[in-house]
């Protein structure tokens, strides 16, 4: 499915993947708590300016890979009690 442009893999930590739909023209990225695993969905992406200074140096062809992780409120509410 993923080389047929059906879903996006997003390679996690720890050698996991994350699966998810494609949508055309959509490109994603996702937040992931370390402690529980949450996963969200962040709104689009803004690569453009490490997009340019790679084609400053003369790459083409570009893509990347991108995933934030942290701790999310309902973990960090845990660990304060």
């Amino acid at each position: 499915m993923e080389e047929a442009a059906i879903v996006q893999r997003h390679p996690l930590e720890r050698g996991r993947n994350l699966y998810a739909l494609v949508s055309p023209g959509h490109h994603h990225h996702h937040v992931i708590c370390r402690q529980c695993g949450r996963i969200e969905r962040l709104p689009g992406c803004d690569s453009s300016r490490i997009e340019a200074a790679a084609r400053q140096r003369g790459f083409s062809d570009l893509t990347h890979i991108m995933e934030v992780y942290g701790t999310c409120p309902t973990c960090l509410k845990k660990s304060h009690v």
